[in-house]
């Protein structure tokens, strides 16, 4: 029969010997616990805001699980050594400062959790837990573990990650019956010999360090079956793991690896290989000898092609190869049969085998960023496919194909509006896992190209009329005081009876770096179309009528000049007006002070309004100040780590570059936030000279060879920015 309890804090299991208060806002323990105390095996008190143990809580002699995880104690009674029944005590995510040396009184204790208590070292009497088989002390401050911890020789998992080891003692080669060993994200720079003693260890984690190489002694771990050296600095893999013939998962992920050893193939049970963010150039020839293999990462990569060794994967399921240099594929890819995700994006590749088509159980292709110009007719054949992923942008995974013939191979093949793909232009340095950059597919002049159809709206105005008003509508974050300015002329006219507007039904003409000879025929174009539509409006409105005149009296000297870009809207029933949108990199100090300031006349008879608008230009010219092009020279230093973090476009023969389209020089495009170079490029920079070599006259592919080529770069650059004055 449950006891049954009165008070808010009721435990949620009640059974004659399990207490569960976890989770309950408690400040303290509840006195109710003691009602059980020959009875109690089982207390969770974890999740609370405890801040302290009541002695009395010491007194239950038959309590085998204890929980007080994720409160705020920061004392342990020594006490705790009177629970000589427990088997499991979780003190975990508290404030322990220290471990009385009295917790070796807990005899019969199987498994203890401190993880996360900055304790900085374990109490000697620790190691007289000879019972022991589960130990956690994740996140404890430790910088070492007790020389005789190897008299636990119960133990079967020991995990002591995120401490600041450097080394381990050797005593620990005693734990014979060691099944997982942690030592992840400490700061080892060398794997202990000690290591290869464990030979029934199944699991090994050594991410996170600063570990260089694997040494021989790893290939004596004959029952390892995971091993995890990702985020080391690892330049090499002895050829002796090839001893790890139970390994099912190698993560090697983030380290400094340039090959694999050939040995490696020799691993039959390995299911997931992950090499990814690595300096490989290239896969072993014998990877086919890996045929359990199901996973393959090896993107972010210098690869530049595929062993035809690949085809023997006849259960690879998952196949990872983004971010390298490949520009074939084998035509025995086509024999992995097993295959369901691939993913190439950011290669070079320019066409798919037609052997792809044999891939029967491929559901997902993701093939974005890369020169491909079509797909083999073969790809028709997959049926099972759900996602083709041909551009980063794409709104819908699957873009419907047509079918078309290859004259000179005469041949079907597959295409569509996505095809051919856009080539790379910009070199691949960097080496962070960022988020895709669209921007980075598009082509070289499309930011200049989108500037350049920018609007402006231009006023048609009588040149020969004597009062010349000059309004230039600019880009400025005040628009609506010049619409003052123009109303308060047109109210002024009004009174003084001039009044007049033209209207036209005209058309949009957008106008990209046209000549004098375009410029003054547009010009003339503009005027045919107004003065046709004035004489058609003779029936307008009274109204109508004064808005016109108002116009009559206005010179037009704002029209668009041939070095502006700009689009050209007459509309109906709307007065024309001039925006003026220069082009880029176009402006002298001239052409920048003019096109800011109105130049406002009136004719002498104008009276106080024309005093009016004199004071009004002269407050504007203080407003805006001149602006002025100025450009530095930077000199910078970048070590790789291990790639620059960074990427260029642009040199000879190149498309060109996204901010000087007219310069062939290089320049830097996109910039890592968490790279070397974060703190000390910026986009539009331009590469002046690397390492004493001229970079103002070089062609694209060698410039990034260049770089590539250099574990330390130091730099020249030109960085343009506005100063005004």
């Amino acid at each position: 029969m449950p006891f049954k309890f009165l008070f808010c804090g009721k435990a949620e299991k009640e059974t004659n010997n399990v207490l569960d208060y976890s989770h309950k806002n408690l400040m303290n323990v509840p006195v109710d616990i003691y009602n059980h105390v020959h009875t109690l095996e089982e207390l969770y008190l974890d999740a609370n805001q405890l801040k302290e143990l009541p002695k009395a809580l010491f007194t239950l002699q038959h309590l085998k699980l204890f929980n007080i995880s994720d409160n705020e104690i920061v004392v342990l009674p020594s006490n705790i050594s009177n629970l000589s029944h427990l088997l499991e005590l979780d003190i975990s995510k508290n404030g322990f400062l220290e471990l009385p040396d009295d917790i070796k009184g807990m005899k019969s204790l199987q498994s203890f959790d401190c993880s996360v208590n900055p304790v900085g070292r374990m109490p000697d009497g620790f190691t007289m837990l000879l019972n022991l088989t589960h130990v956690y002390l994740n996140d404890c401050f430790l910088d070492f573990l007790p020389a005789n911890i190897g008299r636990m020789i119960k133990l079967e998992v020991l995990e002591v990650r995120d401490n600041h080891l450097t080394m381990i003692p050797k005593s620990i080669n005693r734990l014979k019956d060691l099944r997982r060993f942690d030592l992840g994200h400490n700061e080892f720079c060398e794997l202990p010999e000690v290591i290869g003693t464990l030979t029934n260890l199944k699991e090994l984690w050594l991410d996170g360090n600063e570990i260089k190489c694997l040494p021989s002694e790893i290939g004596n771990l004959i029952n390892l079956e995971y091993l995890d050296a990702s985020e080391n600095k690892l330049e090499w893999i002895c050829n002796e793991i090839e001893g790890c013939e139970m390994l099912t998962d190698l993560y090697l992920t983030a380290n400094n690896l340039v090959q694999l050893p050939e040995s490696l193939c020799k691993l039959k049970m390995l299911e997931i290989l992950k090499v990814d963010e690595n300096q490989l150039t290239h896969l072993p020839t014998s990877i086919g000898g890996l045929s359990s293999l199901r996973e393959l990462i090896c993107n972010r990569n210098q690869l530049e092609t595929m062993p035809p060794g690949i085809g023997l994967l006849r259960k690879l399921h998952t196949l990872n190869v983004d971010d390298n240099f490949i520009e074939y594929l084998p035509d025995e890819i086509g024999s992995c049969i097993g295959l369901t995700i691939v993913s190439l994006r950011q290669n070079r590749l320019v066409h798919i085998p037609d052997d792809f088509g044999r891939l029967a159980n491929l559901v997902v292709l993701m093939i974005s960023s890369n020169m491909i110009e079509y797909l083999p007719y073969s790809m028709m054949k997959l049926k099972k496919l759900q996602a083709l992923w041909l551009s980063e942008n794409q709104a819908k995974p699957l873009i419907p194909l047509q079918t078309d013939w290859d004259p000179i191979n005469e041949r079907r093949f597959l295409t569509c509006y996505m095809f051919p793909q856009r080539p790379i232009n910009d070199g691949d340095i960097f080496e962070e896992n960022e988020p895709d950059n669209e921007q980075s597919n598009f082509q070289p002049t499309y930011h200049e190209e989108e500037w350049k159809k920018r609007t402006s709206v231009l006023f048609d105005i009588d040149e020969e009329d004597p009062q010349v008003v000059r309004l230039s509508r600019q880009p400025t974050p005040f628009p609506k005081d010049i619409k003052d300015r123009v109303n308060q002329f047109r109210q002024h006219a009004i009174a003084k009876g001039h009044v007049t507007e033209h209207h036209s039904n005209g058309e949009m003409v957008f106008s990209e770096g046209e000549t004098d000879k375009d410029y003054n025929i547009r010009s003339e174009h503009i005027m045919r179309l107004l003065e046709t539509e004035t004489v058609n409006s003779s029936s307008k409105t009274g109204e109508e009528d004064e808005e016109e005149q108002l116009l009559d009296q206005l010179q037009n000297t704002s029209l668009t000049r041939p070095n502006s870009q700009s689009i050209q809207r007459l509309t109906s029933n709307s007065s024309s007006s001039s925006y003026k949108l220069p082009s880029l990199g176009c402006y002298s100090d001239d052409d920048l002070d003019s096109s800011v300031k109105p130049n406002i006349k009136l004719s002498s008879d104008s009276g106080l309004g024309s005093m009016q608008l004199i004071e009004e230009s002269n407050l504007w010219r203080n407003e805006y100040p001149t602006i002025h092009e100025v450009e530095d020279i930077i000199r910078v230093t970048i070590k790789k780590t291990p790639n620059l973090g960074f990427s260029v476009s642009g040199g000879i023969n190149s498309p060109g570059n996204p901010f000087r389209p007219d310069d062939m020089g290089i320049f830097i495009t996109k910039i890592l936030s968490d790279g070397p170079a974060a703190s000390l490029l910026q986009p539009g920079d331009k590469v002046l000279e690397v390492n004493d070599i001229d970079f103002t006259n070089i062609h694209h592919n060698d410039a990034v060879d260049v770089l590539k080529s250099c574990d330390v770069v130091y730099m020249t650059l030109s960085r343009r920015h506005y100063d005004q004055t």
